[in-house]
């Protein structure tokens, strides 16, 4: 069934590497940002894949999500569908349109938003960071419809707005205000957001995040008289290194799956409004990035806070207030032998001859909304690691072919497992 497209990807090499440059051209030029980057979001964007998808046939389904900070009042969301022999289930690809800001434009060798064509690379913000997704399954449904290939299953791609900025107005909400009309509970699900050069590690689990915004009000003063002042900035200091001492004796497990295989407690920004060396702040203001191994619960991390909190201000006479910014507590594992997984074992197997290599992360992507509604999902990736969010992002155009040629093994694979 699915030979022509191997032959395809083989023997048509050429005209396959101008469909990604023709994509990734209009990718690249729609700067899709949140409002909290000081974008305009997504919509223009999502209007270009649309308009381009539209060539193909299948049923698209659009989830709105109400973001009043923009124009047009919402924040896209959508999906492409292709049914299959088995509509009881779909494979889904999963990817996010959103960028990140381009930074310092000083250290791009190029304009961000337009995109460069060096050999084998492409170059520009979003081609690795989730461009790298969007356009094999694009491609690779688009050959489904070239050749008349009904897919063993239902096959689906989706698009997420908000990715980068917590996915408040993507997956995490539509999954929320949508629920069953999204995803099914037998459903295969892969989020194309963490490239390799060889595509074949699997990341099967997050950490549970917490990110804390902590504020300490004291009393400011004349650095010489510390006695008519409440120094919010030490007692910040001294609440961190209590943290830190707890942390150390109460959640110090160690899981080698992860990539860093502890917890980290890490105490991220911290500011205050004194400019002057002689004056002792009377506030103080920290945050903190928790990325917590699974076997602990995020009400017990909470726990410890408030109880450092009511510590530091018993003994230093200090007002504390906590607002917790983010809180994911972490689901099981994806199964090694559950369909998801065995699906792409074997695709990479018979595309690659790769065995597949599992691990952990202590980043949030789009499969932790999946997986907290108990279906399963891996992250997954061909293409140069460590490259997004930098500047002169990029990717090979030999990594998106040889993508989309897994992902049509992973369908090729439904019909023998």
């Amino acid at each position: 069934m699915f030979n022509d497209i191997f032959k395809c990807i083989e023997k048509e090499e050429h005209s396959i590497k101008k469909q990604i440059i023709e994509i990734s051209e209009f990718l690249v030029s729609n700067k899709a940002m949140s409002p909290d980057n000081g974008g305009v979001g997504e919509i223009a964007k999502m209007e270009a894949i649309k308009k381009y998808i539209s060539q193909y046939i299948g049923i698209m389904k659009e989830y709105p999500i109400e973001d009043k900070r923009i124009t047009e009042g919402y924040r896209p969301n959508m999906s492409y569908l292709k049914e299959g022999m088995d509509k009881s289930k779909t494979i889904w690809l999963v990817s996010h349109i959103d960028v990140v800001p381009e930074g310092n434009i000083d250290m791009w060798e190029s304009d961000p938003f337009k995109l460069l064509v060096q050999d084998d690379k492409l170059i520009g913000r979003g081609v690795n960071d989730n461009h790298g997704s969007i356009v094999p399954a694009i491609i690779l449904y688009g050959l489904l419809d070239k050749f008349n290939i009904t897919p063993p299953c239902n096959f689906g791609i989706i698009f997420f707005s908000d990715e980068e900025n917590g996915s408040d107005y993507g997956i995490n909400a539509v999954v929320e205000k949508y629920g069953d009309s999204v995803f099914s509970k037998d459903d295969i699900v892969y989020v194309s957001d963490m490239p390799t050069e060889e595509g074949n590690v699997l990341e099967i689990a997050e950490k549970s995040i917490l990110w804390l915004k902590i504020n300490f009000k004291g009393k400011q003063g004349h650095g010489s008289r510390p006695d008519h002042t409440i120094n919010a900035h030490k007692a910040s200091a001294i609440f961190i290194s209590e943290v830190e001492k707890i942390v150390k004796q109460k959640f110090d497990k160690k899981d080698e799956i992860f990539d860093y295989p502890y917890s980290s407690f890490e105490p991220t920004m911290g500011s205050n409004a004194i400019q002057n060396v002689n004056t002792i702040p009377g506030e103080h203001f920290i945050s903190y990035d928790c990325r917590v191994l699974p076997c602990y619960k995020i009400k017990d991390i909470i726990s410890m806070f408030e109880n450092v909190k009511d510590k530091i201000e018993a003994e230093y006479k200090v007002n504390i207030d906590f607002n917790i910014a983010q809180s994911n507590q972490a689901v099981s594992a994806v199964s090694r032998d559950s369909l998801t997984y065995r699906l792409m074992e074997r695709a990479l197997k018979n595309a690659f001859n790769l065995d597949t290599i599992v691990t952990a992360v202590g980043g949030g992507t789009c499969a932790y909304a999946v997986r907290k509604i108990g279906i399963d999902a891996i992250v997954c990736g061909v293409g140069a690691d460590d490259v997004a969010h930098q500047p002169n992002e990029y990717i090979e155009i030999s990594s998106l072919i040889k993508s989309i040629k897994l992902f049509a093994y992973v369908l090729d694979s439904y019909n023998h497992l």
